[in-house]
């Protein structure tokens, strides 16, 4: 009993915030997840009670947090909630849900003004997740799943991310579409953890032919890596990009050597992304010549030419770039026998070598 009035507790508090006389002046909301924003939403699709429970638009999971994505169905009546390994199959007609072992409940959705809103603690608790609503200095709410893999304690999210909120505000009173979120505001390295002897390594995994392989290789060692595509590479293999996304790998973009124009390579690229995922990135692995170029990317240096796996491991000091294609299982092992560390790249990595929130690509909706 003392745990379920908690949670109801905690589901006011949290509706509250995001229909306060403050917020609602700001009519919208961002839906962040652990260190970006990836989706602004009007006031009109705010959260709402009914009876003790408390229910989101269907459109948050837009923001795919821990991988969770919607997927609607209008001839079975059923929206779904998936992820690798986990879903969550609701009957919109016979008011039951069903998860990926068949286990059915009566859980009711709700629809308002043409939007399907879920209950919001239900589908956290069963796919792992937390949630929090925060205000942002200007009084926007936000709402912010996390998921474990977050930089950023609440207090400093906020605070990072006020630069960019701000933005994102101005771009959806002014009728532009809102962009894809960094780490939300000034540069600041998060404090990292001791580092271990051997150094640690975050994975750069390119050339789309071999990631599969690479996909494989990564999960057989409980890992995640940033994989690097090129907008043709995209176009070609759409099921890769979203396999690869619903493992919870990072997406993010590469240009041919050669190509004459590095932002609209990157532009297009990133226009192939959405129409695979419905969201677009910031990430992009570039040559230094190509990454002189670019305006608005967390942009991440190929190396010209990658030093031995083995040298780098003797540096126990600094975090390494391993650009990897077709050797990832090899370098997966060499890695686990030296004992290092692995970091998933993000844009808020400190080897970002460019972040600039002002510039964004191009028609960066959703995200």
């Amino acid at each position: 009993m003392r745990k379920r009035l908690l949670s109801i507790l905690l589901s006011v508090l949290l509706c509250l915030a995001l229909v306060s006389p403050q917020a609602a002046a700001a009519d919208i909301y961002f839906v962040a997840v652990d260190d970006s924003v990836p989706l602004t939403l009007p006031s009109s699709m705010s959260p709402f009670f009914s009876g003790s429970t408390l229910y989101v638009p269907s459109s948050v999971f837009e923001a795919a947090p821990g991988g969770v994505t919607p997927s609607y169905n209008a001839s079975e009546q059923t929206l779904v909630l998936f992820r690798r390994g986990a879903r969550l199959v609701f009957n919109l007609a016979n008011g039951t849900v069903t998860d990926e072992d068949k286990n059915s409940s009566n859980i009711s959705t709700v629809s308002k003004n043409g939007t399907i809103y879920l209950p919001l603690y239900f589908c956290i608790g069963h796919f792992g997740l937390s949630v929090t609503t925060l205000n942002s200095a200007e009084g926007y709410p936000i709402l912010r799943f996390t998921t474990g893999s977050e930089v950023y304690d609440d207090a400093m999210f906020v605070e990072k991310a006020e630069n960019l909120i701000t933005y994102l505000a101005e771009q959806y009173g002014s009728g532009a579409p809102s962009v894809p979120n960094t780490n939300g505001g000034e540069e600041e390295t998060p404090e990292e953890e001791e580092p271990h002897a051997s150094g640690s390594f975050c994975l750069a995994i390119e050339d789309a032919a071999s990631m599969e392989a690479s996909a494989a290789a990564l999960e057989s060692a409980g890992q995640r890596a940033a994989f690097f595509l090129t907008g043709e590479e995209i176009k070609a293999f759409p099921e890769l990009v979203r396999s690869l996304y619903a493992a919870g790998h990072v997406i993010g973009l590469t240009v041919p050597d050669g190509s004459e124009d590095t932002d609209a390579a990157l532009a297009s690229a990133n226009e192939a992304l959405f129409r695979v995922l419905r969201r677009k990135t910031l990430c992009a692995l570039l040559t230094a010549a190509q990454a002189e170029d670019c305006m608005g990317y967390a942009v991440f240096i190929r190396p010209e030419e990658q030093p031995p796996l083995e040298e780098l491991l003797t540096d126990g000091e600094e975090t390494h770039l391993l650009v990897c294609s077709d050797g990832t299982a090899e370098a997966l092992s060499q890695l686990d026998r030296a004992g290092a560390t692995l970091r998933l790249l993000r844009e808020t990595n400190p080897l970002a070598q460019s972040i600039a929130p002002q510039e964004p690509p191009e028609n960066g909706s959703l995200q």
